[in-house]
């Protein structure tokens, strides 16, 4: 799941590498939608207990995506998806 969340980047940036990687054919109300709610619903994924991964800080580690100029992938192992679901269904 990816979201501009730290200092160095920002849904603007975020929209840049989403709207070039697709070729340029997403809708850009639905882009910048998606963009600009991701930090914030990252954030309220990990309230609810998903168990992203963490470094020894705490903070969430984010890696390269594909076409991504900043890390933004968030992930909980590889089984990101499985964990959303564990979380939301409990």
């Amino acid at each position: 799941i990816q979201a501009a969340d730290k200092p160095n980047d920002s849904p603007a940036q975020h929209f840049l590498d989403a709207y070039g990687g697709g070729h340029f054919a997403a809708q850009k109300d639905l882009l910048y939608k998606l963009v600009t709610e991701a930090p914030e619903a990252i954030q309220w994924l990990s309230d609810l207990g998903v168990e992203f991964d963490k470094a020894p800080d705490g903070t969430m580690i984010t890696t390269h995506g594909g076409g991504t100029s900043r890390k933004r992938m968030h992930a909980a192992k590889d089984y990101s998806g499985a964990e959303i679901m564990r979380t939301l269904r409990d």
